[in-house]
C-alpha cells in the first residue's frame, strides 16, 4: 500500500539542511584527518575511512528520503513488517561505525512484539540515523557505556529507540532543543555531547510515518524512542 506526504512548510527542509551540513563537515574532516596520517597504518585507516564515509552516505540519504517523501517525489510503501527485523538491520549496518568509535552496541528485545504496519525503509533509516548520533554521544566519554537498542511492549504499543549513559538528555531540554533547530548550530550538541544533526533527520522520517520522537527511560540509561502500534491480526510480507 502506498501513500503519498505533502508538507507545505519549506522552512522544515531549511532547517533539517544547516543541521545535516554541520554534521557532515564533522564527518569530511575526520576523513581529511586520516589521509594525512602515516602510511603505517594504512589498513586501519582504509577500515576508518570506510566507516566513516558509509556513515556519512547514510546520513546523507535518509536526509534526501525525508526530502523526497515530503515533497511527494517518494511515496510511502506501508505493509506488515517486523520491528526486531528492522532494528537488527539497523544494528548490522550501524556496527562498523561502532567500532570505529570503540562503542559497544547491545540489544534488549522482547521476543515476541507482532508486527507494526510502516514503510520498513524509512523506519530503518530513521533509526540508523539516531543511532549514528547516540553512538558519537557515548564515545565522546572516557568510559563509553554500551549503547542499548530497546524494543518492549508498553502501555500504548511498542517502546523502540536507543539508549545511553552518558547523555543530559531530559523532556524540557529536548523540547528546547526542537525549537532552537535551525536558529542554533547543533541545539541538541549539548545534549549529547556530539554533533546531532541525526536526532533531526530521524524524527523527520519518523513523523512521516506518524511516529512522535520523545526522551525515554530504560533503567539506567536515558534516550530516544518511538511509539509503534502492534498489529496482531495481520501476516508478515
Amino acid at each position: 500500500m502506498a501513500y503519498r506526504m505533502t508538507d507545505g512548510d519549506g522552512s522544515t527542509e531549511q532547517r533539517l539542511f544547516l543541521s545535516l551540513a554541520e554534521q557532515l563537515h564533522v564527518s569530511f574532516l575526520q576523513l581529511t584527518k586520516l589521509q594525512e596520517l602515516d602510511g603505517t597504518t594504512k589498513s586501519k585507516q582504509s577500515d576508518a575511512a570506510s566507516a566513516i564515509t558509509r556513515t556519512a552516505m547514510q546520513l546523507t540519504e535518509s536526509y534526501m528520503l525525508s526530502l523526497r517523501l515530503r515533497s511527494s517525489t517518494d511515496v510511502l510503501v506501508v505493509e506488515p513488517v517486523s520491528i526486531l527485523s528492522v532494528l537488527r538491520e539497523a544494528a548490522d549496518e550501524l556496527q562498523p561505525f561502532a567500532k570505529l568509535l570503540g562503542v559497544q552496541l547491545t540489544f534488549d528485545f522482547y521476543k515476541e512484539l507482532g508486527p507494526i504496519m510502516t514503510d520498513r525503509s524509512v523506519l530503518k533509516a530513521a533509526f540508523m540515523s539516531l543511532g549514528q548520533v547516540l553512538l558519537m554521544a557515548e564515545s565522546q566519554s572516557d568510559t563509553p557505556a554500551p549503547v542499548v537498542l530497546v524494543a518492549k511492549r508498553s502501555r500504548y504499543g511498542i517502546t523502540a529507540g536507543l539508549y545511553g549513559l552518558h547523555n543530559a538528555l531530559n523532556v524540557s531540554a529536548f523540547r528546547r532543543a526542537r525549537q532552537l533547530q535551525g536558529r542554533a548550530a547543533q541545539p541538541v550538541q549539548s545534549l549529547l555531547g556530539g554533533p546531532a544533526a541525526g536526532v533531526f533527520v530521524a524524527e523527520s522520517l519518523f513523523e512521516t510515518v506518524a511516529c512522535r520522537l520523545f526522551v525515554s527511560q530504560n533503567r539506567n540509561l536515558k534516550g530516544l524512542a518511538v511509539t509503534l502500534t502492534p498489529c496482531y491480526q495481520l501476516r508478515l510480507v
